[in-house]
C-alpha cells in the first residue's frame, strides 16, 4: 500500500505537468517512462527470496506405538483441537478450549483425567468473545485472540484482567486486514515474555494477489507500547506463480526458545527466524521422501468441489509440533491420495496416508515413520510427557477419548 501511495503521488505529477509545462509532448512520456522504471525496480525488490537449502538422504526410525484414553466427563469436544501444554504447580496439563461450556479444561497428563475445569462468561463486563486461539502464559495471564484484533487476557478463574483493541498499523505505515489463528493446522498465537509481546498472524487485503505474498506476514505486537514493533516473515517461490493453495495456503508457525520456525504447505523446507529481531537465521530441509507438491489453484474465484477436490488429492504439510521432553521436532506430511474410493465416493480430505517427519533440535533429520489411513485425526494432536498423541478416529465412549501415543527410536 505504500508503493501504491508513491505511484499515485507519480501520477498526480504527470497530471500536474500536463498543465503548467509546454511542450508536454515530451515530458509527459518522460515522466510516464520514469514510473515505468521506477514501478519495475520496486516489484523486483519487493519480492524477497528464501535461501536454498539441501537435504539429506532419508533415515530409518523405528515406531512404537500403543492406545491411551483420555477421560473426561462427557461435556468435553469430540476431538482435542484448540489445546496447549503446560506446566503447573509441576503437574503437567493438556489445557483445551471447550466451545460447547465456554470453558479451558485441564487435564492431568499424569493419570491422563480431566482435573477442573474454568468457565468463562458469555456475556457482561467479563465476557470473553469466542476465541480464534489461546496462549497460557500462567495462571494470571491467559492471552485469548478474537475476531476483530480483539485480545482478552483472562486468568485461570474466568476473570478479565485486562481487554485491548490490538492496532493494525504497521511501522511502514501500512494496515494489517485482520489477525488470525487456526490452531488445527499449527498457525498459533504466541507470547513472548523477554520482551512483553504477542506474536501475530497477518492478514493483507492488498487486491493483487502476488503482491500480497510480497509483503511480512508475522508480526510482534508490543503489549507495553499497544503497537506492532516489527514484522517480517518470506513466502517461498511458489506463492508468487498467479497460484494458490486452498486450505494450505497458509503458514504455521511455532515459537521454540525465542525461535520462530516458519512451514508452507506446498514448501519442503523449514525456516527459522529470531522471534525477538525478527532476522530469518536459516532454512532447513524437513521433506517427505518420494513427496511433490503439484501447481495450485490460479487466482481468482475457484468452484467450491474444485477447492475440495484439491486438498483431498494433492500431498501437503500440515505443521510442526516441538517435543520439549525428547528436543525433537515432528512435521506432518498428508500424502497424494486418490479422489475417490474403490466404492466410488470420496475420500476424506484428513483421514488418508500421513507420515511423520522427525528432526532433532538442531533440526537434523532422524527419519519419517509412514502412518495408514483410516486411523488417526490429525488434527487432533499434542505432545505429552509420555510421547507424541494423534486422536484415534474409533471413538466407542462419550465420557473418554482415545488416543495414539507414538514413540520413535
Amino acid at each position: 500500500m505504500v508503493h501504491h501511495q508513491l505511484i499515485n503521488y507519480l501520477i498526480d505529477y504527470t497530471l500536474a505537468m500536463k498543465k503548467t509545462v509546454r511542450g508536454t509532448s515530451f515530458e509527459v512520456p518522460f515522466v510516464i517512462l520514469i514510473l515505468a522504471l521506477f514501478w519495475g525496480c520496486l516489484q523486483e525488490v519487493e519480492k524477497p527470496h528464501l535461501p536454498p537449502f539441501s537435504c539429506d538422504k532419508n533415515s530409518s526410525i523405528n515406531l512404537r506405538e500403543e492406545l491411551v484414553t483420555l477421560e473426561s466427563d462427557g461435556k468435553g469436544t469430540s476431538g482435542v483441537t484448540m489445546n496447549r501444554v503446560v506446566q503447573e504447580s509441576n503437574q503437567n496439563y493438556l489445557i483445551e478450549f471447550n466451545p460447547s461450556m465456554h470453558s479451558l479444561d485441564y487435564y492431568n497428563l499424569k493419570n491422563l483425567k480431566l482435573s477442573r475445569r474454568v468457565l468463562f462468561q458469555n456475556d457482561g463486563p467479563n465476557a470473553l468473545p469466542v476465541p480464534l486461539d489461546f496462549c497460557w502464559h500462567n495462571q494470571d495471564s491467559i492471552f485469548f485472540l478474537g475476531e476483530g484484533g480483539v485480545l482478552s487476557i483472562m486468568n485461570d478463574q474466568g476473570i478479565l484482567k485486562q481487554r485491548t483493541i490490538l492496532n493494525t498499523q504497521l511501522p511502514n505505515g501500512m494496515e494489517v486486514g485482520d489477525y488470525y489463528a487456526e490452531p488445527t493446522m499449527g498457525l498459533r498465537v504466541d507470547y513472548i515474555s523477554k520482551n512483553k509481546s504477542i506474536q501475530l498472524y497477518i492478514v493483507m487485503l492488498d487486491g493483487d494477489p502476488d503482491q500480497n505474498k510480497s509483503l511480512p506476514f508475522i508480526a510482534n505486537y508490543s503489549l507495553p507500547k499497544n503497537k506492532i514493533t516489527h514484522s517480517y516473515g518470506i513466502f517461498p517461490e511458489a506463492y508468487f506463480q498467479g497460484q494458490h493453495f486452498s486450505l494450505f495456503d497458509d503458514p504455521s508457525k511455532i515459537i521454540v526458545q525465542n525461535k520462530t520456525i516458519v512451514s508452507f504447505g506446498p514448501d519442503r523446507g523449514l525456516y527459522v527466524y529470531d522471534a525477538i529481531s525478527g532476522n530469518l537465521e536459516k532454512a532447513v530441509c524437513a521433506a517427505s521422501e518420494n513427496f511433490s507438491i503439484t501447481k495450485g489453484l490460479p487466482h481468482g474465484v475457484a468452484e467450491y468441489q474444485d477447492l475440495i477436490n484439491f486438498e483431498t488429492s494433492e500431498p501437503w504439510y500440515l505443521k510442526v509440533i516441538y517435543d520439549p521432553y525428547r528436543k525433537r521436532y515432528y512435521r506432518f506430511a498428508k500424502q497424494r491420495q486418490e479422489l475417490k474410493d474403490a466404492e466410488g465416493k470420496m475420500n476424506p480430505r484428513f483421514f488418508g496416508k500421513w507420515s511423520v517427519i522427525v528432526l532433532n533440535q538442531d533440526y537434523k533429520r532422524l527419519g519419517e515413520v509412514h502412518l495408514p489411513a483410516k486411523k488417526y485425526a490429525i488434527l487432533s494432536s499434542f505432545v505429552a510427557p509420555q510421547g507424541l498423541m494423534i486422536l484415534s478416529l474409533n471413538q466407542t465412549n462419550e465420557n473418554a477419548k482415545n488416543f495414539y501415543q507414538l514413540n520413535f527410536e
